[in-house]
């Protein structure tokens, strides 16, 4: 599986359910992807997040939350601010490593705080609220190896 495009965004979700916008441009620009990988970084606040027609669970500042097949929701009640990450790739009818992933992925960092997914979260923070040459490259970059 090859990463094709990477689209992040800052969301400031402080009403409930936050503006889908953003997470709608993205889809858009990464139309002629075959599939799209959502993950997000909550960077301050909390939210609950989880599967359609599934149990939320909560997601806080530092933790991480990958829809590898998509089919997400996020909802909660308090203020919170996210990294929205959608990963273009390139993905056969039948993936193996798609296949064996679960739906939902939850990496919470109070189990690893200092990890290195933690330190890619803050130059993800850093590339997506200050406008800095490269920046598109970077976060390309940065898609991937989170």
């Amino acid at each position: 599986m090859r990463l094709t495009e990477a689209v992040f965004f800052s969301l400031d979700a402080t009403s409930w359910p936050p503006d889908t916008a953003p997470a709608r441009a993205a889809k858009a620009e990464l139309s002629g992807v075959e599939q799209v990988i959502e993950c997000h970084l909550v960077t301050t606040g909390a939210c609950w997040a989880g599967l359609q027609n599934e149990p939320s669970i909560r997601v806080e500042a530092g933790d991480v939350i990958v829809f590898p097949r998509g089919g997400r929701q996020l909802r909660g009640a308090d203020r919170a601010r996210i990294i929205c990450g959608f990963l273009g790739c390139d993905a056969p009818a039948f993936n193996p490593l798609l296949a064996t992933l679960p739906r939902l992925i939850h990496l919470r960092a109070a189990e690893q705080p200092d990890s290195v997914l933690a330190q890619l979260s803050e130059v993800a923070l850093l590339q997506t609220s200050s406008p800095t040459s490269g920046r598109s490259c970077v976060l390309s970059r940065l898609g991937a190896l989170l």
